[in-house]
């Protein structure tokens, strides 16, 4: 319950010392690319981090342990990471949850140690993000939400050439992450961005992430402005269609073009 988890927030934000920045957004939406380089400004990596591959050479920069953990929660309520279809609601008050949530809190603690600001990032974690907002919490850990949107006709290409998903059908994954990422973090901290907005302006959107989230990027020098630029490479986006093509001319569905419209304006501050 989002509503449970807002109170749990406010009650204990005050004691809590150590914050996380969750990047909460769909598969191929460049979460790992936004990650990295927040990391590179400051914010702390987990110990086991899964390693890059021919989809995804620059790497993912996301903990191997949460991914696995999360892949056993959604196989646990019967569902898997390119689902679209809506979690049972029940699991949230099954035992099982309450076994999860211990593990949940090991990992956390076994992945970050005594990291006081880090990152947490899994296209899985949108599906359940009031989990995951309940285990940093537990552990006096403050929440702060990013949610990179990427044009989900970009999207359902590279789904489609990843893993031969039916661009149809990678309309529907691209929807449900988005929506349950929105409907699971209302009332917490959060900013909306873009994978084009990173590929162009990066400067502007890590300014935007501090100032939307409260927060300073702790290592930040002409060095670490090199570092960035060196890592981001517009030419590993293979798929690249114009937003304003998107929203008139594209096969996408139109509560799809809707939605993304929306989140469109969100990140620009409207």
């Amino acid at each position: 319950d989002n509503d449970r988890a807002v109170e749990v927030v406010k009650d204990q934000l005050q004691a809590s010392e150590k914050v996380a920045l969750l990047v909460l957004g769909m598969h191929r939406s460049g979460t790992s690319a936004l990650t990295r380089v927040l990391n590179l400004l400051g914010c702390s990596m987990p110990q086991h981090v899964m390693e890059g591959n021919p989809t995804n050479p620059s790497g993912h920069w996301e903990s191997q342990p949460i991914v696995e953990l999360n892949d056993e929660i959604l196989e646990a309520v019967g569902s898997v990471w390119n689902d679209w279809q809506k979690l049972n609601p029940g699991w949230e008050k099954s035992p099982a949850r309450a076994g999860f949530m211990r593990k949940a809190v090991r990992t956390l603690q076994s992945e970050y140690d005594d990291s006081s600001f880090f990152l947490v990032k899994d296209p899985r974690i949108c599906r359940i993000a009031p989990f995951w907002l309940d285990v940093l919490l537990t552990n006096r850990i403050d929440p702060k939400i990013i949610i990179p949107v990427r044009n989900p006709v970009e999207v359902a290409s590279s789904l489609h050439r990843r893993d031969g998903i039916d661009p149809s059908l990678g309309y529907l994954i691209w929807l449900r992450h988005v929506l349950d990422a929105e409907r699971g973090t209302r009332g917490i901290k959060r900013v909306f961005t873009t994978y084009s907005q990173l590929l162009e302006n990066w400067t502007k959107v890590t300014t935007q992430i501090a100032d939307g989230l409260d927060i300073n990027w702790p290592r930040y020098s002409p060095r670490v402005v090199g570092e960035i630029e060196s890592f981001l490479d517009k030419r590993l986006r293979n798929h690249h269609w114009n937003d304003q093509d998107t929203l008139t001319g594209s096969p996408m569905p139109g509560w799809v073009r809707q939605t993304y419209e929306i989140q469109l304006r969100w990140s620009e501050g409207q």
